[in-house]
């Protein structure tokens, strides 16, 4: 589906975490995933960026495929974001996903034509050929999508190519010439993660889901199936080679007091493993509460994961592609 919006995007950014203790989320993140995490100003060489933008309000780690973002709302309203309400700032859940994207401005256009409204990083909306530049630099360019046209508050970023060198050294290594696909876990992971599978959205309105992520973006819907566990009517659809669980909740379902007709809920990834018990094993050994599920996964809750629900599964809930590259 949606020839055009097949161009729009051309990787997942991140998927965005917002903590309220950045350093005990930092601490958990290494515990559990055993893997060095990236501040934010080691991303970047800072001398090419505004003087004014908060630089130590978020970590990324590279989990997989996967790059995580761990945000304090609180530490990013800070210099050239002061004032911004965008994040609540004493909650503690996933605030929503991103993607890179080669074209701003055609982007906005084209979410535009969709009647998808867009906002740049200070909240002024995106329309009639305005450019999004971002408050880090001019030619860093940085939008998002309005929450009451998507469900969901998505980002939408453009890094220009005399960045790329250096953020794809410190910051994301999905960016250099030669990253490839993960078919195995590293030989020194506790968890045996070999790659994302997919990160799950619940919505009580499915139809605005698939008018962002099939109609106006190009993804293609891999199937339907129910999810017992979260008691959903569930739709898998790949875009830009990330796998999106896109689930509906039944009425009596644990989940369905998240989502609202206004609002869905991103409720946090799945990763495939290559033991399971091995990742359970690792999660008690750190003190992380985990639980199995139907499926026979690793599940921790998002009251033990820092607002987000992480899954380690050894199968795929859905049938790929043939000869495709799956990343979460």
């Amino acid at each position: 589906m949606g020839a055009a919006g097949a161009q729009v995007v051309r990787r997942m950014f991140h998927p965005t975490f917002a903590v309220v203790d950045l350093e005990a989320a930092r601490a958990w993140y290494r515990a559990v995933f055993s893997r060095p995490d990236v501040r934010w100003a080691d991303r970047y060489d800072i001398s090419m960026l505004d003087v004014d933008y908060p630089k130590d309000y978020s970590f990324f780690m590279v989990v997989g495929d996967v790059v995580l973002d761990a945000l304090c709302p609180s530490m990013h309203a800070q210099g050239r974001l002061s004032g911004q309400d965008r994040y609540d700032l004493a909650d503690q859940r996933p605030i929503g996903l991103g993607w890179y994207v080669d074209d701003a401005v055609a982007a906005a256009a084209h979410l535009a034509g969709h009647g998808i409204r867009t906002h740049d990083q200070l909240g002024r909306r995106v329309e009639g050929g305005h450019v999004p530049v971002s408050a880090m630099a001019p030619d860093i360019l940085l939008f998002f999508s309005e929450p009451a046209d998507t469900g969901l508050r998505y980002e939408f970023f453009q890094l220009a190519d005399r960045y790329v060198e250096y953020y794809s050294r410190k910051g994301d290594p999905r960016l250099r010439p030669d990253w490839r696909l993960p078919g195995a876990p590293p030989p020194d992971d506790p968890m045996t993660i070999i790659r994302g599978s997919h990160h799950t959205v619940l919505t009580r309105r499915p139809e605005r889901a698939l008018r962002l992520y099939a109609e106006a973006l190009g993804g293609t819907v891999l199937g339907t199936a129910p999810n017992p566990d979260l008691g959903t009517d569930s739709t898998y659809l790949m875009l830009a080679g990330s796998v999106f669980e896109l689930g509906v909740p039944r009425p009596g379902s644990p989940y369905a007091g998240l989502v609202t007709d206004a609002a869905d809920h991103y409720l946090g990834i799945t990763f495939l493993v290559a033991d399971t018990g091995a990742a359970a094993a690792h999660l008690a050994a750190v003190g992380t509460a985990a639980h199995r599920d139907g499926a026979g996964a690793v599940v921790v809750a998002p009251a033990d994961g820092f607002g987000v629900q992480w899954r380690f599964a050894r199968e795929l809930p859905y049938l790929a592609p043939l000869g495709s590259e799956v990343m979460a």
